[in-house]
């Protein structure tokens, strides 16, 4: 098995991906000649599976190709290797999606060429993940880990109508129209929430994030103090609002400055259950998870991370 395994999801940005593809191999061949692996994920969740197996036969570095929900994929099959014991690879990132939420909070520069260099001179550093575990859509326990955000309620709601309408114009900007939509229609809940075992009174509410990261939805700045190494998520409270205030407060999380409206509250901890009067979708780093009730914690230095 050869030491670097790289996991490209074809399927990821805009453009002509074998182009990309042959830009991509001609990169790595200057830098680790033939010393590594190619594997091209063809579904949604190919990336977890190839990425487990890469673990499991002994890669000492997995390279995920692609955009944010590659990443996701890449680290939940990491993660799901070291349930049989195996030691886990150190993670290298090349941005080939259209989000790279990710890759803007752990600050890499632009650019397939200087992401690569980075991958092959800096160190590990260890870094935070999220997990999340709720009632899958057929009803069982789904457990998930997220680089960057997991949202319930409105969230949840936006990546859910995504995932039902034709996609027209690809990445951020079928976010932002979904996003819109829901803003229009979505209802509020009254939701129940224990904050690291402290239980707080019944909202009336928009939604709830939870942050591993600052980025999330390709720019927006959700925890605009997030940290990826401090052990901590930031967890974001949005109540119900008139739609002027909605549409208000989704210009603002551009900027960071929606955490500063009377209709947030923003702190940080490192567990928070979460019930509600109706089932709610969740969502983790773009893909829809499953339903409340769900429980939500900090999983500190879960992986190596070169950046």
């Amino acid at each position: 098995m050869d030491v670097i395994s790289v996991i490209y999801n074809p399927a990821s940005g805009k453009g002509n991906h074998k182009a990309r593809l042959n830009e991509l191999i001609t990169e790595l061949n200057a830098r680790w000649s033939q010393n590594y692996r190619i594997i091209l994920t063809k579904a949604p969740g190919d990336g977890i599976r190839v990425s487990r197996d890469a673990t499991l036969q002994g890669s000492k570095l997995i390279i995920a190709a692609g955009g944010d929900g590659t990443i996701n994929e890449v680290v939940n099959g990491i993660l799901a290797a070291r349930v049989s014991g195996s030691t886990s690879p150190e993670l290298g990132i090349v941005n080939t999606g259209s989000g790279a939420d990710f890759v803007r909070t752990l600050k890499l520069p632009q650019g397939m060429r200087r992401q690569l260099d980075i991958v092959l001179h800096q160190s590990a550093r260890p870094v935070d993940l999220g997990m999340v575990q709720c009632k899958g859509e057929d009803g069982k326990p789904v457990r998930r880990y997220f680089v960057n955000e997991c949202q319930v309620g409105i969230g949840g709601a936006v990546v859910s109508d995504m995932n039902n309408k034709r996609k027209h114009f690809g990445g951020t900007l079928d976010f932002s129209v979904a996003a819109l939509r829901q803003l229009y229609h979505y209802k509020s809940s009254i939701i129940n929430v224990w904050i690291d075992g402290q239980k707080c009174n019944p909202q009336e509410l928009l939604g709830i994030v939870m942050a591993n990261g600052i980025y999330s939805a390709g720019g927006m700045k959700m925890a605009p103090n997030a940290q990826i190494d401090d052990g901590f998520l930031r967890i974001l409270r949005m109540s119900e609002m008139n739609l002027f205030n909605r549409l208000l407060t989704f210009i603002k999380v551009y900027s960071g400055d929606h955490t500063k409206s009377k209709y947030a509250i923003y702190e940080k901890a490192k567990y928070i259950e979460i019930d509600a009067d109706r089932d709610l979708w969740i969502e983790a780093d773009g893909e829809l998870i499953g339903t409340t009730p769900a429980a939500i914690s900090i999983v500190p230095g879960a992986i190596r991370v070169r950046y």
